[in-house]
C-alpha cells in the first residue's frame, strides 16, 4: 500500500495472531491489515474501516475482508466474507451490505456470495440497482449453472452484435428465444469474458451505452420500475421477462442488497 507513505502510515503494533479461524492482524496509524489463510491479507482504513470496526471486526456478520478497497467512479467499496461495505463520495455515505443466506440452498448461497461483489461493482460504476443485476443474472444463468455462464462467464446472455471493452471474445451457441410468440432454439453469437465481474460490468456498460435503455436510469431507486423499463426497451424476447425477474427479486429479497 506504499509503506509509511500509503493510507495506513506506520505500524503501531507487532503482528497479533489467535483471532477467529486462525487469523492475524497488525494495526497502523490509520488502519489495519487482517489475514487468514483462506482470505489472504487485506487492509482496511478510513470510513470503510470504521464501519467494519463498528460491526465488531471479524467477529461481526461481515467476517474478514476478502479484498482491498476498490475505487469506482462514485466512491469505493470493499468485499468481506459475508458481504460488502460501500462508501459513496456524494454525501460521504457509508453502507454495509450483509449477505443473507436464509432460505437459500448451498448452491444458491455460493452463487450469491460470488455474484454480490460483481453486482456491487456494476452498481457503483454504472448505477444499475444491485437487486436488478442479481435478479437478471440468476434468471439468465440459472444460478450460474448454464454452459454460457459456467464456461464463458456470460451471466446476462449479451450477444456479439456489438462489442465492448469488457468482452474477451465470442462463442456461437444455441439459445431459447421467443419469435412471433413461439419459443425456439436458435444459434447466436454470445460475448465471452475473463471473469464474472467483467460480465457484470459489461451488463452495466451495455445498458448505459444503448440509448433505448436511458429511461430506466430515471428509476434507479425503484428496481421494479427499472427492470420494467429495460424489458420494455427490448432487452429480452420473453414476454414474461419482467415478471420473472421481479419474482426472483421478491422470492430472495434481493432488494436488501441495493446501495
Amino acid at each position: 500500500t506504499g509503506w509509511e507513505n500509503g493510507p495506513l502510515g506506520y505500524p503501531t503494533t507487532d503482528e497479533v495472531c489467535g483471532l477467529r479461524n486462525g487469523g492475524c492482524y497488525q494495526t497502523y496509524q490509520d488502519g489495519s491489515i487482517h489475514w487468514t489463510s483462506a482470505t489472504g491479507a487485506h487492509a482496511t482504513h478510513g470510513a470503510i474501516g470504521e464501519r467494519w470496526a463498528s460491526q465488531n471486526w471479524e467477529q461481526g456478520p461481515l467476517g474478514y475482508p476478502t479484498s482491498d478497497e476498490i475505487a469506482t467512479g462514485t466512491g469505493s467499496y470493499q468485499m468481506f466474507e459475508g458481504g460488502a461495505i460501500i462508501w459513496t463520495a456524494n454525501g460521504s455515505r457509508t453502507e454495509a451490505i450483509t449477505m443473507n443466506s436464509s432460505g437459500l440452498t448451498p448452491t444458491q448461497q455460493d452463487y450469491l456470495r460470488q455474484a454480490l461483489p460483481a453486482a456491487v461493482a456494476e452498481s457503483q460504476q454504472y448505477g444499475v440497482p444491485v437487486s436488478v443485476a442479481l435478479g437478471q443474472s440468476i434468471l439468465e444463468s440459472g444460478w450460474g449453472g448454464s454452459t454460457l455462464s459456467s464456461r464463458y462467464n456470460n451471466y446476462f446472455g449479451i450477444k456479439c452484435s456489438t462489442s465492448s471493452p469488457y468482452q474477451s471474445g465470442c462463442i456461437n451457441m444455441g439459445s431459447g428465444e421467443y419469435l412471433h410468440s413461439s419459443y425456439q432454439i436458435i444459434s447466436s453469437s454470445f460475448r465471452t469474458y475473463g471473469s464474472r465481474t467483467d460480465s457484470f460490468l459489461d451488463h452495466g456498460y451495455f445498458l448505459t451505452h444503448n440509448s433505448r435503455y436511458g429511461g430506466a436510469f430515471a428509476h434507479t431507486d425503484d428496481p421494479d420500475r427499472f427492470i420494467r423499463e429495460v424489458a420494455r426497451a427490448g432487452y429480452a424476447t420473453d414476454p414474461n421477462y419482467t415478471q420473472k425477474v421481479i419474482n426472483l427479486m421478491n422470492a430472495y429479497n434481493l432488494y436488501q442488497y441495493d446501495i
